[in-house]
């Protein structure tokens, strides 16, 4: 039984903090289904398609899903772009002088 109960331990760590994870996004909501969200390290950058209890869906520009572990999500900054009111485009033209 002390075997049993280790395992038990160590492999229901990762659902729990899953789990505490999605319970966190769900009570602090930084983003819904359908928002456009990034993350700051840039690993992440797509549109929220679906929130779980253990990860959450982002659907990438190219139309690949990413399934995230709620744990990990829980603790990455995030940027929500679709609540920005205002946005700059940084354009860098080269231009050739005479």
């Amino acid at each position: 039984s002390g075997l049993g109960g280790l395992a038990f331990g160590w492999f229901g760590r990762d659902i729990l903090s899953n789990i505490i994870g999605g319970l966190m996004v769900y009570l602090t909501q930084p983003f819904a289904q359908g928002d456009w969200v990034q993350s700051t390290d840039g690993t992440i950058d797509g549109w929220v398609q679906n929130v779980g209890i253990y990860y959450t869906v982002v659907m990438r520009w190219d139309k690949r899903p990413l399934y995230i572990p709620n744990s990990k999500l829980s603790m990455l900054e995030i940027i929500n772009a679709s609540r920005m009111t205002n946005r700059r485009i940084l354009l860098e033209i080269p231009l050739k002088l005479r």
